[in-house]
């Protein structure tokens, strides 16, 4: 079922669709709460897609129409940015000592 709600998400029509929905605040589905399952992960999808075409315009690096084409290919991209993007989390939270000029890291707990 996944795989089908990937192809409708990436789909052109459906890209106009969540974009003008989001623009122009309109619903897509009748129902506005109480989603389903299904509605969820079409969601999703559209989302992450949408993400995806935009970083293909900024020309993120590794990432190709061909790409996201081919959903292993995709998953291992977003796999790739999701690392990129803890790496460069995690040199935000490391501080220089001033007295030896050796690196620490701070590690913060997230809040349940």
């Amino acid at each position: 079922m996944e795989k089908y709600l990937r192809k409708l998400a990436k789909s052109n029509k459906f890209q106009c669709i969540f974009r003008q929905a989001k623009d122009y605040h309109f619903k897509i589905f009748d129902n506005n709460q109480d989603l389903s399952k299904i509605q969820m992960v079409f969601l999703h999808w559209l989302q992450t897609y949408q993400n995806l075409y935009h970083d293909l315009i900024i020309g993120e690096e590794f990432l190709t129409e061909e790409v996201i084409a081919d959903d292993l290919r995709t998953e291992a991209y977003l796999f790739y940015k999701e690392r990129k993007l803890k790496d460069k989390n995690l040199q935000k939270h490391t501080v220089k000592e001033n007295f030896t000029g050796i690196p620490s890291v701070i590690f913060k707990q997230k809040r349940k």
